[in-house]
């Protein structure tokens, strides 16, 4: 069976795990890459992948990953001793 080429966003909040109004602000901010159809909103499949990458990449800044006391905090800018310097 092929995926759809668009989705609504019933089948988009069970794909991305999260609540349909969450989808529906999404398409409604520009979050979520989609396009209206009178009152009902269309996600392009590759609109969701798109999503999917951007939620996975802000999984893993270290801005988002929770302090931890056995590993210590290095500033993202701050000079290592891997530089050469």
């Amino acid at each position: 069976m092929t995926e759809p080429l668009v989705y609504t966003p019933k089948e988009a909040s069970e794909l991305l795990s999260v609540s349909v109004r969450s989808i529906e602000r999404a398409c409604a901010d520009g979050t979520l890459r989609a396009v209206k159809l009178g009152t009902d909103w269309r996600i392009p499949r590759t609109a969701i992948g798109e999503m999917l990458q951007m939620t996975n990449h802000a999984a893993y800044t270290t801005t988002s990953l929770p302090e931890s006391p056995f590993v210590p905090r290095i500033p993202v800018n701050a000079p290592s001793s891997l530089d050469g310097e």
